[in-house]
């Protein structure tokens, strides 16, 4: 089966089975430009959009996992996507710091290194941070880049060192009106309550 793709410069198709893609997950990013609209994220709909370039080989979402749903988790397994939690660090002026973008650009570059049969790298972020990474996977390796990122909060910069942009629709992800407030509600207990009964609260 021919799947057409639009890219930004030609046309391109794939033949699903034979191309082979990697998925890289900015799993902060994403949910929380989601949540920002009322939206929860679901692996299942970013592991579709990603067979539509080919065979995904390798899958990865990276973030705190013990600041993330448990069902969420269980969904990442449901969809094969392998999670890399990544601790926040507490610095010292007490702010908590993430090193999970680190950690997915070292695991995009040892996969372009070791896996030469690997032609998409599809990156679901649109943090600007990216914008290097990109631009060599496209630039240097001769990779094709989508960014697969939600839209209205993709740097611009991302997607001019990408190949092409295949935005995640917020709409796909979307759940009721009563969830959507319990979720804000929630996500807001993760920010200003740090009591072990109400962390526990929040991931369950």
């Amino acid at each position: 089966v021919i799947v057409p793709c639009s890219f930004r410069e030609a046309p391109y198709f794939v033949m699903n089975g034979q191309a082979k893609v990697g998925l890289f997950i900015d799993l902060e990013n994403i949910r929380y430009e989601l949540l920002k609209r009322g939206r929860e994220f679901d692996p299942q709909r970013l592991i579709q959009k990603a067979r539509k370039y080919g065979l995904v080989k390798v899958a990865y979402a990276y973030a705190d996992f013990t600041k993330q749903p448990e069902l969420l988790q269980g969904k990442f397994e449901a969809a094969m996507i392998k999670r890399v939690d990544v601790p926040l660090r507490q610095r010292d002026d007490g702010h908590l710091q993430s090193s999970a973008d680190l950690h997915m650009v070292m695991d995009i570059f040892e996969t372009v290194l070791f896996n030469d049969d690997i032609e998409t790298f599809i990156l679901g972020t649109g943090d600007k941070d990216f914008t290097r990474a990109s631009a060599m996977l496209v630039n240097r390796f001769g990779k094709r880049v989508v960014i697969c990122g939600v839209p209205g909060s993709i740097s611009q910069v991302l997607v001019d060192s990408a190949t092409v942009v295949d935005s995640l629709d917020p709409d796909e992800h979307g759940f009721g009106e009563l969830d959507m407030r319990v979720a804000g509600w929630l996500d807001w207990m993760s920010d200003h309550w740090d009591h072990p009964m109400y962390m526990g609260i929040v991931r369950y």
